[in-house]
């Protein structure tokens, strides 16, 4: 295999302004392979890259470039010459990236790297109206309602023509549940005119991202949503579309923001015998405009049938666990079931990684029971006290127990801001 660069920044207008989340390029390194360069806005503490040895890794054979830059937005990683640089002897390798979007496509260009992906298809069917858009083109089920809209009188309009008494708004370039709305119809209808315009263009502003010709998505609210599994895919250079794995999605809060997954999806059969089909069909059509890579598809279930929600385009949230659990099991998920959660610590003052995993030794992967706790995206734990978790077994029962036995643990170290919920 040869040498990757990994520089998997969150390429998100505005997100700098979330503490911490700039550091969340350091899930990469669960994704590294001998020799590969990983590059990160901050130094990778020293104990997490022993600790990937123990697992499997070998971190001393790769490459690291640390940002220079003092002040950091969203975007100032690609800018920096000292990164151009160090890059000089490294040309004519693959670029592998959390986004798609056309700085990592110029960074690639004017650094002499391979970047196969056409971000213009990312960028435009990654958008809940061109998402939308496509699936009622190629005759898939999305739940009714309308996309595009782009000034406050169409949306105001269309709000009153869906006929469940919630209404979900979506942003377009809304990103795990940030930039979706939930409408209470009875209560919007009773709002005075200029309340109803107040409210809407809040709404309009929340997401500083928005590309030119981006609007919100009106749709049905399901209150009977049983499930909301994830499809991963590779679409590869002859245009075959592969299923690599399915996720159920932990959703929690009242517009289901997403925080973690399990694997394998329950519902598998249900969706190898009625959705795959579709998802074929979609990455059939994503490599007739020129894409070529992962992509996702999030679901909802009902009890009577299911909607396609939106499409990710890019390297997926459930790609680092699914990676990282391959890794330590010879590259199989074969026997495998696991849980990836992310973990908020109350009391996260003076903690490090080396203090983390002493307090959860007990839990440490077990290569000969194939079960146990492995860790990544470790940078923000000094920051905001976040990190995240897999949790690993050959059962259900024996991923369910790791999580209790991690709540207690956590718990009662550090605090938890919310509970480990599988659910």
């Amino acid at each position: 295999m040869s040498p990757k660069i990994l520089l998997h920044n969150l390429t998100i207008k505005g997100i700098e302004n979330v503490p911490g989340v700039l550091n969340y390029d350091q899930r990469s390194l669960v994704l590294s392979n001998s020799g590969d360069t990983v590059i990160t806005r901050n130094r990778v503490d020293k104990e997490y890259l022993k600790y990937l040895d123990e697992l499997g890794y070998e971190t001393s054979t790769l490459n690291f470039y640390v940002s220079k830059t003092s002040k950091q937005t969203y975007d100032s990683i690609f800018f920096e010459p000292e990164l151009s640089e160090f890059l000089k002897d490294k040309s004519n390798r693959e670029l592998s990236t959390y986004n798609l979007t056309a700085l990592e496509s110029n960074f690639a260009q004017q650094n002499n790297l391979q970047f196969s992906s056409r971000y213009k298809v990312a960028e435009k069917y990654g958008r809940k109206s061109y998402f939308r858009e496509v699936c009622k083109k190629l005759d898939l089920p999305v739940a009714y309602g309308f996309e595009k809209l782009t000034n406050i009188e169409e949306l105001i309009n269309c709000i009153q023509q869906i006929p469940t008494p919630k209404i979900l708004l979506r942003l377009d370039e809304g990103v795990s549940g940030a930039g979706n709305f939930l409408v209470d119809k009875k209560d919007f209808i009773l709002k005075q005119e200029s309340e109803k315009r107040s409210y809407i263009q809040r709404i309009f502003d929340t997401i500083p991202q928005r590309l030119e010709g981006s609007g919100i998505t009106v749709e049905n609210w399901f209150e009977d949503v049983i499930a909301s599994p994830s499809l991963q895919f590779l679409i590869n250079s002859k245009g075959e579309t592969k299923l690599l794995s399915t996720h159920d999605q932990i959703l929690e809060g009242e517009e289901k923001w997403f925080v973690g997954s399990k694997y394998p999806s329950v519902y598998s059969d249900y969706i190898n015998s009625n959705v795959l089909p579709q998802g074929e069909k979609l990455g059939k059509y994503f490599f007739s405009q020129g894409f070529i890579g992962e992509f996702g598809l999030d679901i909802i279930m009902t009890h009577e049938t299911y909607y396609f929600v939106e499409a990710n385009i890019r390297t997926l949230g459930t790609t680092y666990p699914r990676e990282f659990v391959k890794k330590v099991n010879n590259g199989t998920l074969e026997g495998l079931t696991y849980i990836s959660k992310d973990v908020e610590l109350k009391n996260f003052k003076n903690v490090t990684f080396e203090l983390l995993i002493k307090v959860l030794e007990t839990l440490k992967y077990d290569f000969r029971s194939k079960s146990g706790l492995l860790i990544y995206n470790t940078a923000t734990i000094p920051l905001i006290g976040r990190f995240d978790m897999v949790l690993v077994g050959t059962n259900s029962d024996m991923v369910n127990s790791l999580i209790q036995e991690a709540q207690i643990l956590l718990d009662k170290n550090f605090g938890l801001r919310k509970k480990l919920s599988s659910n």
